[in-house]
Parts: C-alpha cells; sequence; structure tokens
C-alpha cells in the first residue's frame, strides 16, 4: 500500500484505473446531459423552422416532416438509454471506489507503529479514513455530472453557434474559459481553506473521542464543565474557519454570476440583431435561447456544487495525510521469516531513545540464553517496558543490532517475528467482540475446546460460565463490562493459546489479587517450560523463582544475578527488596 500516491491527481487516477471500464462507460453515460442541452435546442429549432415554413395540408404534416418527429423521437430514446447506462455505471463505481480507498487508507495505517498511534488521536485517524473515500465519491460525482457535461455542451453548442455566425461561438467559449479561470483562481484558495477548516474539525472530533473514552474520570474529577468548555473551544475554532470558507466560496459565486450576466445578456443582445436583419431564422434563434439557457443552468448547478466541492477537495487533502506520514518501522525487502530454536536474545551495542527524549540505551549489550526465565526490575523510566518492547520492534533502534537465535530482528518479517513472541501486557486490549474470539484471536484457527482449556489454565473459565452468554459475551468497549482483573486474564488465556516460544509479561499479575496471582503464576510455570521468558514485575517476590534479574536504572542494568545472588551483593535490588519486604515501598514500583 505504500505505492498509493499522496497528490490528489495521483491518487484519484490511481483508483479510477482500478476500473477503467466501468468509468469509461461512465464517462460516455455522462454525454447524455451535455446532448440534451445542447443537441435537444438544436432539434427543436429545426422542427420549429420547419413547421413556420409549412403552408401545406396540416394533415399531411407527417408525410412532409415525419423524419423530423421520428429523429427527435429516436434521439430522446438515446438520451434514456445513456441516462439509464449512467445509474447502471453509477451503482458499479461508487461502492467499489470508495471500499478500495478505504481499505487501502486502513492497511497503510495499520502498518504504522505504535508511536504513531501513541501520538495521534485514534479518533482522528479514524476519521480520516472515513472522510476519505466520502469526499472522493463527491469529488468524482461532482467532476463527472456537473463539469464534464458543463464543458462538453459549451463546447457542441459553440460549434453549432459557429455555422449560424463566429460571433456567437466565441461568446459562449470565451463565457467558458472565464468561468474555469476563476474557477481555477479562486478554486486553490478555496480549497486551502476547507483544508484548514477540515483539520479543525478533526482536532473537534478527536478532542470529543478522546473525553469520551475517559469517561470515568471526568466523572471522578467533576470536569464535566472543563471538557465541555475544551470542546466549545475547539468547536468555535471550527466554526470560524467553516464560515471563513463558506463566505469566500460565497463572493466567487458572486463573481461567476456578474461573469454570466454580462456574457449572456451580450450573447442574447447580439442573437436579437441577428434576428432582426434576418441573418439567423426565428428557429435557429430560439435554438440559441435555449442552448444557452440550458447551459447556464449547468454552469449555475456547478456554482452551487463548488461549495461542497471545495470543501470535499480540502478534506481530501486533510485527510491525505492517512498515507503522507511514513512508515518508520519498515519491514526490510528481502526479510526472510525468523526460525527460533533456543530463543536466545542478544543486544549488541544497542542505542535508542524516543524523540526529544535522552538515550534510554547507548551501546547496549547483553545476552539472554536460550530458555532462561529473566525478571527485569527498576524504578519509573528505567527502561524495562521498553526493553521488551524493542524485542518486538515497536520501535526502530538508533544503532547496534538486536538478534534472536543469531538473527538480526531488522532482516526478519515483522509477522514472523511477532508470531514467535507472546506479549502479555500490563494493560491488555479487548476488542468489543465476545470473550470467545478475544482468546482465539492468538490462533485463529484454535477449536472452542483449546480455547476452553487455555481460559482454565488462565483461571478465567469460571468467571465466564457465569456471564450470560457465556464465552459469547461480549466484553464491552474498551472492556468495560468486565473488570480489570478479569480482562487481565482473559488476556493472559489469549497468551497461552498461543505458546510461542517466547514469552514476555509486562505487570501481568498487577491488576490481580493475591489468591489468583498465585494460580495465575502456576499456568505461566507451566507455559514458560522450555520457554525464553523475561517477566517485569513490581512484587519482587514473583521473581524468586527467576534464573536471572536484571535491575534497570536510566536505561543501564546496574545489577544482573538471581535473587540470591543480589541480596548478598547488599546492592539496589536488595534495597528495593528491604523496603518494599517492610512495606516502606509501595508495590508499585514502576511502569515504563
Amino acid at each position: 500500500m505504500s505505492s498509493i500516491p499522496n497528490k490528489r491527481l495521483g491518487y484519484f487516477i490511481h483508483f479510477m484505473k482500478r476500473q477503467k471500464a466501468n468509468f469509461l462507460v461512465f464517462f460516455i453515460a455522462c454525454l447524455a446531459t451535455s446532448l440534451s442541452s445542447s443537441i435537444w435546442p438544436y432539434i427543436t429549432g429545426q422542427i420549429i423552422d420547419a413547421l413556420s415554413g409549412y403552408a401545406e395540408d396540416k394533415s399531411l404534416i407527417f408525410n412532409q416532416l415525419g423524419h423530423l418527429f421520428f429523429s427527435a423521437l429516436a434521439f430522446w430514446i438515446f438520451l434514456e438509454f445513456l441516462m439509464r447506462l449512467q445509474g447502471f455505471a453509477s451503482a458499479a463505481i461508487y461502492p467499489k471506489f470508495e471500499a478500495n480507498i478505504r481499505m487501502a487508507a486502513f492497511e497503510y495505517v495499520n502498518r504504522h507503529s505504535h508511536a504513531y498511534f501513541s501520538n495521534n488521536f485514534v479518533g482522528s485517524i479514524a476519521n480520516r479514513i472515513s472522510d476519505l473515500p466520502r469526499s472522493s465519491s463527491i469529488v468524482i460525482d461532482f467532476i463527472f455530472n456537473n463539469l464534464i457535461p458543463l464543458v462538453i455542451a459549451i463546447f457542441i453548442s459553440s460549434m453549432l453557434f459557429m455555422n449560424l455566425d463566429i460571433a456567437l461561438s466565441m461568446i459562449l467559449l470565451s463565457w467558458l474559459i472565464m468561468h474555469l479561470s476563476i474557477c481555477y483562481l479562486t478554486g486553490a484558495r478555496a480549497a486551502e481553506l476547507s483544508r484548514i477548516q477540515s483539520e479543525a474539525r478533526t482536532y473537534l472530533q478527536g478532542r470529543i473521542v478522546d473525553t469520551l473514552n475517559n469517561h470515568l474520570n471526568v466523572k471522578l474529577y467533576t470536569k464535566q464543565y472543563f471538557e465541555v468548555e475544551n470542546v466549545r473551544g475547539a468547536q468555535d475554532d471550527e466554526r470560524a474557519k467553516n464560515r471563513a470558507t463558506l463566505l469566500f466560496i460565497e463572493k466567487s459565486k458572486v463573481l461567476l454570476s456578474l461573469l454570466a450576466l454580462v456574457s449572456i445578456t451580450l450573447l442574447f443582445w447580439i442573437t436579437i440583431r441577428f434576428w432582426q436583419d434576418d441573418h439567423i431564422s426565428l428557429g435557429e434563434m430560439i435554438f440559441v435561447f435555449t442552448s444557452t439557457l440550458n447551459i447556464l443552468t449547468l454552469a449555475f448547478s456547478a456554482t452551487v456544487e463548488m461549495a461542497y466541492l471545495f470543501r470535499e477537495i480540502g478534506v481530501i487533502k486533510q485527510a491525505l495525510k492517512v498515507i503522507k506520514d511514513p512508515i518508520d518501522v519498515m519491514e526490510h525487502e528481502n526479510a526472510k521469516a525468523l526460525k527460533v530454536t533456543e530463543g536466545k536474545i542478544e543486544f549488541v551495542g544497542v542505542t535508542f531513545k524516543y524523540k526529544h527524549n535522552n538515550n534510554v540505551f547507548k551501546e547496549k549489550t547483553l545476552t539472554i540464553e536460550g530458555g532462561q526465565k529473566v525478571g527485569l526490575v527498576g524504578l519509573s523510566g528505567s527502561g524495562k517496558t521498553t526493553f521488551a518492547h524493542l524485542i518486538l520492534r515497536l520501535f526502530n533502534i538508533e544503532s547496534g543490532s538486536i538478534q534472536i537465535d543469531g538473527q538480526d530482528i531488522n532482516q526478519v518479517t515483522l509477522k514472523s517475528l511477532r508470531d514467535n513472541i507472546c506479549l502479555i501486557p500490563q494493560e491488555p486490549m479487548l476488542f468489543h467482540r465476545s470473550i470467545m474470539d478475544n482468546i482465539r484471536y492468538s490462533s485463529e484457527g484454535a477449536t472452542d475446546e483449546e480455547v476452553v482449556d487455555a481460559a482454565k489454565k488462565a483461571n478465567c473459565h469460571e468467571f465466564i460460565m457465569e456471564l450470560e452468554d457465556g464465552y459469547n459475551s461480549a466484553v464491552g468497549e474498551r472492556a468495560a463490562k468486565i473488570s480489570g482483573g478479569q480482562k487481565q486474564r482473559i488476556a493472559i488465556a489469549r497468551a497461552i493459546l498461543k505458546d510461542a516460544p517466547i514469552l514476555i509479561m509486562d505487570e501481568a499479575t498487577s491488576a490481580l489479587d493475591s489468591y489468583t496471582e498465585k494460580q495465575i503464576q502456576d499456568s505461566v510455570r507451566v507455559l514458560s517450560e522450555d520457554k525464553t521468558t523475561i517477566i517485569i514485575a513490581h512484587r519482587l517476590s514473583t521473581l524468586l523463582e527467576m534464573d536471572r534479574i536484571l535491575v534497570f536504572d536510566k536505561g543501564a542494568i546496574i545489577e544482573d544475578g538471581s535473587h540470591k545472588e543480589l541480596i548478598e551483593k547488599n546492592g539496589h535490588y536488595a534495597m528495593l527488596w528491604k523496603m518494599q519486604t517492610a512495606g516502606l515501598l509501595p508495590d508499585a514500583l514502576q511502569v515504563v
């Protein structure tokens, strides 16, 4: 999906090329409006001239002029065919056109790194993905149903006018050129104003979604008025920018209306003069009047739609950011699948820092042997969770390499890397789907019996069966329908079902009571057999059985050894242990 052009013209061409045949049919069908506006008045003029010059027996008129009436009927049937064809073409084009854009944008955004979603409103991202196909369809609809018919109708009419007098043709063509020039010159500014307004609307949407997602905090801290004022401020900004856009568009319409008034008045005046001088017939004069009025109707219809057109162009320009923002964690072009044999993890001279932060790790070198059980401890901000995230390649490192069984993780596919690592985070996120679907998410082909078995090992089968719909119960948005401990156990069941050779637990039992935590630890003990296991824990007692404990401080590993060895060293870890067992240090040492 990285090949999607992020410039508006290239972007439209890219998706229109996916339906070349349909768009060709659609273009041909759009000629119905142009022909109706220009050819139909010409046929009407021919009939009027024929009737006005007919002096024979009126009962024989169909014998003399039948070919004109037959031609008019045939032309009407042809126009009806084109109009129906246009309708069927629209039904074929728009759903697929919008679906292609939506899926392309979603697939591209879905490839962004963890940092991207941490730094952007998810509601704003979703809003852009939603806006892009909708606005694109509106622009395409305008082009094919307003702009193209108008240009072709003026071109055909001007060619027919040329047979009457070149002056009539030149006035019509001059009007078209000036009309399009004004649209082009004002359109760029209108589109920019619309883009600015769209950004304000997207920000407003993000604030609303952010507030609603944190509704409990709003209530707990009685910040309803504060949040309403924040949203009102964003709303006032959006409203002002929206008004500025609409005012500019209306001023453009006034200019176009004045141009049309002058051009059409001149055209009509010259036409009447030509008729007075017998330069053209009555039918030809009516043809000029009718054709011009039809074109004027098309022009004013297009002018009215301009407000929506420029707004949607601005929305598209702003929404295209979802495919303009570069993907920072990219897969190597010749990446191979990771093959885990032992589960050995090596940091070789790794340097990493977050944006606008000091180095978290600087030339870190460390080896975790395959099958080893390693605990990570340290105060907040010491780098434990970052250490785990780098193994999953959620971020790019500045220099050095991270290897698993001698394979640089930068040179393997992201799917194979993450398929071989199971992370149980401190705050697991569940989908607003059934519990069965949430547990099975780690192994799509798992049977119901395997899902239930994993749930039993994670000690969550009992509470699931107490729910009204059992495993078919939906957890609610952000898992609002279940407790934090229940959510954690479902996440652990999901990890058990995955059964990856490398296991990482980041405060995975922090939300559980002591009894349940003991049960989970028993399950994890079975799960971690023959696996490389990294456990980040704030309760130091949970690390007693670890082969090794790494003590982090400001990105550096200041101590390394078993629990017994670190206690005997009487260093930083021993201090934390004594303070926690004495109740002087809270359980929650850290979360990074």
